[in-house]
């Protein structure tokens, strides 16, 4: 698991924390014409509308991983520790 992973989790964690925030607290849309008034029920749906399309578009950059031109997946990065062994090695 990287922290690339970690973020991309607690994004959408709280995305959906707000969306239930936003249903619980949040007022009712309404619209005002000269003839009557309409209720849209809750704000919730448009927030949550909102929070599909963030999680979908978070989710397939957050837990994707890095490709090559090739579409050939990349090799893992190197650590501090490696560049330190092949320092050492030639010197």
């Amino acid at each position: 698991m990287t922290t690339k992973w970690i973020w991309a989790t607690l994004a959408i964690v709280a995305m959906w924390a707000a969306v239930v925030l936003v249903g619980i607290y949040g007022p009712d849309v309404v619209v005002d014409n000269a003839t009557d008034h309409v209720r849209v029920p809750a704000l919730a749906i448009v927030v949550a509308v909102c929070a599909f399309v963030a999680t979908l578009v978070l989710a397939w950059r957050g837990f994707s991983e890095p490709r090559t031109p090739a579409g050939i997946a990349a090799p893992p990065a190197r650590t501090d520790d490696a560049e330190l062994d092949d320092a050492g090695a030639s010197g």
